[in-house]
């Protein structure tokens, strides 16, 4: 997972960085470099973070395809 991805799924859940690091059981400081690409994204939150949009490989593949315009539209959103 990379970390756009991860911060586009945040985005989905309609979650704010502290949030998302509450629910998947990280400090916010942790959850804030999965999403700058300052530190690897363990496979477990990974998969925690798809089940928790539902994300199948069609959803991660037309992400994948988007994920740079998503990027930029919610870029001042959170």
């Amino acid at each position: 997972m990379t970390p756009e991805l991860i911060k586009i799924y945040r985005l989905l859940l309609r979650m704010s960085s502290a949030n998302a690091a509450q629910r998947f059981g990280v400090a916010q400081r942790t959850w804030q470099s999965y999403e700058s690409g300052e530190r690897n994204i363990p496979a477990s939150i990974a998969v925690a973070v798809c089940a928790a949009v539902h994300a199948d490989r069609d959803v991660i593949v037309a992400l994948l395809n988007d994920a740079e315009k998503i990027v930029q539209r919610t870029k001042y959103t959170n």
